[in-house]
C-alpha cells in the first residue's frame, strides 16, 4: 500500500500541473496536509517529543534535503514523463551504499557493488532511449538529481530516526519542507493562485498519498519488519511504470524497459542483503 501511494504522487502530479498550479504552489500546499495531520497523530498518540538539538536537526533535514529532492523530481516530471523521472530516482540506493561504505556508515557486500554499475546501465538505457520521445536533458539532470538529494537526506536522516518517533519524525520533515516551499515560493514569486477547484482536489489527493504511505510503511515496518518493508517498497517503479502506461499512455521503449528492470533489479539486490541479515 505504501508503495502504491507513493507511486500514485508523480502521477496525480501531472493533473496539477494541468490545471496550471506551479510546482513550488503544489508542493507548498502538499507538505502541509501530511505536516498538520502527523502532528495530529502525535497528539492523540501523546508521542513524546525528541530533544531540542533532534527536533532542529529534523526540521533541517526537512526544510534541506526533503524539499530539495521533491522540488527536483517533481520539476523533472513537468520536462520528462513520471515513469522515466521515477526510474531515474532509483538510482539512490545504489549511490547510499558508494557513498556509505566509505563513510563507514554501511558493510561492504559483493551483491550491492555488483548492483551498482547495473543500475548506473540501466539509468543510462532509460535516459538514452528514444521510444517515449527524446527525453529533456534537464528534467533527466533533474530527477538524477533529486536522487542525490535522497542521498543526503537518508545519511543525515539515520540518527535523527533513532532519537525520534516516526510519526513525530515525518511531521518534523513535512514541517520543515513547507517552510522551505513557502520561503521560495514567496521569494521567486512561484506561490501564487488562484487554484481551480479541479486543482485544490488533485493537491490534496497527492498530500493524501503522502499520509496513506508513511502510514502504511511504518505499519508494514512492525508488522513484517523494516527490512522486508522496505524491499516491499522499492515495488513504485513498479507500479508507476505500469499505471502511467495505462492511464497517461507514457511508453517506455525496448532499451528504456530493459534499463527500468536493471534499475529494478539493483534496487532489489541493494536491499536483499538487509532482508538475508534480518531473517
Amino acid at each position: 500500500l505504501s508503495a502504491i501511494a507513493l507511486g500514485c504522487a508523480p502521477l496525480i502530479a501531472t493533473q496539477v500541473y494541468a490545471q496550471g498550479v506551479s510546482v513550488t504552489t503544489m508542493l507548498a500546499i502538499r507538505f502541509s496536509i501530511p505536516a498538520l495531520a502527523f502532528w495530529a497523530i502525535v497528539a492523540a498518540r501523546r508521542a513524546p517529543l525528541p530533544d531540542r538539538t533532534t527536533i532542529v536537526r529534523g526540521l533541517l533535514q526537512g526544510a534541506l534535503f526533503y524539499a530539495t529532492q521533491a522540488l527536483l523530481f517533481f520539476t523533472a516530471i513537468e520536462r520528462v514523463d513520471a515513469s522515466v523521472a521515477t526510474v531515474l530516482f532509483y538510482l539512490y540506493p545504489a549511490l547510499v551504499f558508494v557513498v556509505a561504505v566509505p563513510l563507514g556508515r554501511d558493510r561492504f557486500s559483493r551483491l550491492r557493488f555488483a548492483a551498482v554499475p547495473v543500475s548506473i546501465v540501466g539509468v543510462a538505457l532509460v535516459a538514452a532511449g528514444a521510444g517515449i520521445g527524446s527525453v529533456d536533458v534537464l528534467g533527466a539532470a533533474m530527477a538524477a538529481g533529486s536522487a542525490l538529494a535522497y542521498v543526503g537526506f537518508t545519511l543525515h536522516g539515520d540518527a535523527v530516526a533513532q532519537r525520534a518517533d516516526p510519526f513525530v519524525l515525518v511531521a518534523l520533515l513535512a514541517t520543515g519542507a513547507v517552510g522551505t516551499f513557502v520561503g521560495f515560493g514567496l521569494a521567486t514569486g512561484e506561490l501564487h493562485g488562484p487554484i481551480p477547484t479541479a486543482g485544490w482536489l488533485w493537491i490534496v489527493a497527492v498530500g493524501c498519498t503522502t499520509i496513506v504511505a508513511y502510514f502504511a510503511f511504518f505499519k508494514a515496518i512492525r508488522s513484517a519488519g523494516p527490512s522486508l518493508a522496505s524491499i516491499l517498497a522499492m515495488l513504485e517503479p513498479v507500479f508507476v511504470l505500469g499505471v502511467a502506461g495505462l492511464l497517461l499512455g507514457e511508453r517506455l521503449a525496448p532499451v528504456q524497459l530493459v534499463g527500468a528492470v536493471l534499475v529494478v533489479a539493483s534496487v532489489l539486490a541493494v536491499n536483499a542483503v538487509e532482508l538475508k541479515r534480518a531473517t
